[in-house]
């Protein structure tokens, strides 16, 4: 059985973000996606607290505590995550916890798996600003359009009150 699973963690490790914990959040190991797009090498993290990957108030949030005792209870967890990378930087990363059972069930380890999703995110959120800079100006159009059909309007009355004095 340990064969098989060594053999899922190495295809695992040579096509996504990988990084194993034990379950009290200790760095076991990673894989050189994880060194590429956070900037640690694996020698600097190995037996640092998962913590060194997160913003410091995050850490200290009832949240990120919940997170941690979901994960020793066995409880996989997913979603898109912000990560601080060693030179400070945020990068986003999609990916999934999963708690490594024994034989009797009991979590003993966590491998987590994942992909750079910044690129996308950031793309997203430009979109996003993109869409409101374009609402802002249709909104000063119509603006302008109801200027200019009150103005033409009263021009249109001038011209007709012109026409009568004539």
């Amino acid at each position: 059985q340990q064969i098989e699973i060594d053999a899922i963690k190495l295809a695992i490790y040579k096509s996504s973000l990988a990084i194993e914990f034990d379950m009290n959040g200790i760095i076991l190991s990673a894989n050189s996606i994880f060194e590429n797009i956070m900037g640690y090498r694996i020698d600097e993290i190995v037996g640092k607290h998962h913590e060194i990957l997160i913003d410091k108030e995050y850490g200290r949030s009832r949240e990120y505590k919940e997170f941690w005792n979901n994960l020793r209870n066995g409880q996989y967890q997913e979603g898109e995550f912000g990560r601080v990378t060693k030179d400070g930087s945020t990068v986003y990363i999609k990916g999934n916890y999963n708690p490594i059972l024994d034989a009797q069930g009991k979590p003993y380890q966590l491998l987590k798996i994942a992909t750079d999703v910044s690129i996308a995110r950031n793309q997203a959120e430009e979109l996003v600003i993109k869409a409101r800079e374009l609402e802002l100006k249709q909104l000063q159009l119509t603006q302008m359009n109801q200027k200019l059909h009150s103005h033409s309007e009263d021009l249109s009355a001038q011209h007709q009150k012109l026409q009568r004095i004539n």
